[in-house]
């Protein structure tokens, strides 16, 4: 995971834009679930599809939570969900596996809960794109916390008193992912060594299947990187050719902005090589293993 930088203000205009209008309707909607205490809307009725390719185009084109790029706005809505960071009709409490690291967590309240944040379907800020593996198989109605769940929440922002496990990527209003994960060559890890902010990391990476390689594209697709990267990096440090360096130096950036698929285990070996160039050799040799078992 990676953060989408962006004010609300800037967010608003960018939906105004894609869609004149869709502002004032979800006002509208929202004042109606107000006033009924509930989200009743038929499923056929929702409009946060119409604005799926706004966050589709602030996200790269990439799931919010594992970072695998799906097909762009031209061509890929249909591979993108409009996925409800805090559930919006009803919340299943999430019980982790029986193999997870910390399986004492305490995970807030302890029941399914029929109302959901009846407040937040048409919150922007309650928005992002998700790959349909991390929305439908990993999270559907689910949302632990630490502290019990607050359903009457109107304004994101104002969250964080609910303790939650998940890390919302989009804006500012929650921690940045990239200060609690990073990776071991493919694999995530907590970048804490105790206290809530590892708490999060490790409930997002089991919760999300981030760590599991039975997501073979996403091991896959991750190792890709990192060989390309450990190639770039040393031909980058023996160029003596100024040109051909700024060459490597550029295809480097490439694979390391926000754009690019994978860019915190990019980033993370990057780091890894300018630190420790011994480890980075390590994981690149058992990245060209990993390759090598798997069928074309």
């Amino acid at each position: 995971m990676i953060r989408y930088a962006i004010t609300l203000t800037e967010l608003k205009k960018r939906i105004e834009k894609a869609r004149p209008g869709w502002l004032a309707l979800a006002a509208k909607r929202t004042q109606h679930f107000t006033d009924v205490g509930d989200f009743d809307e038929p499923a056929a009725q929702s409009i946060w599809g119409d604005i799926k390719e706004v966050f589709m185009q602030l996200q790269h084109s990439k799931c919010a939570y594992c970072e695998s790029r799906r097909e762009s706005e031209d061509y890929g809505t249909i591979e993108h969900d409009v996925e409800h960071f805090r559930p919006k009709s009803s919340v299943q409490k999430w019980k982790p596996p029986a193999g997870f690291a910390r399986p004492d967590l305490p995970f807030g309240t302890p029941e399914d809960s029929s109302l959901g944040y009846y407040l937040l379907p048409y919150q922007p800020l309650n928005y992002a794109t998700s790959c349909k593996v991390c929305n439908t198989i990993c999270k559907g109605d689910r949302f632990p916390t630490a502290a019990p769940r607050d359903l009457k929440l109107a304004d994101p922002a104002k969250g964080a008193k609910e303790k939650p496990y998940l890390l919302y990527p989009i804006g500012s209003t929650d921690t940045n992912p990239e200060e609690l994960i990073t990776f071991n060559g493919v694999s995530p890890v907590a970048k804490k060594a105790s206290g809530f902010d590892r708490d999060r990391a490790l409930v997002v990476i089991e919760f999300f299947k981030l760590g599991d390689p039975k997501r073979k594209s996403l091991f896959r697709r991750r190792a890709e990187v990192i060989a390309t990267l450990f190639l770039l990096l040393e031909a980058a440090k023996n160029a003596a050719n100024p040109v051909d360096k700024q060459l490597y130096v550029k295809l480097l950036d490439g694979l390391t902005q926000d754009a690019a698929e994978h860019a915190n285990c990019a980033r993370s070996f990057v780091r890894l090589y300018q630190q420790r160039p011994a480890d980075a050799r390590e994981f690149f040799v058992l990245t060209q293993e990993y390759l090598g078992t798997m069928s074309p």
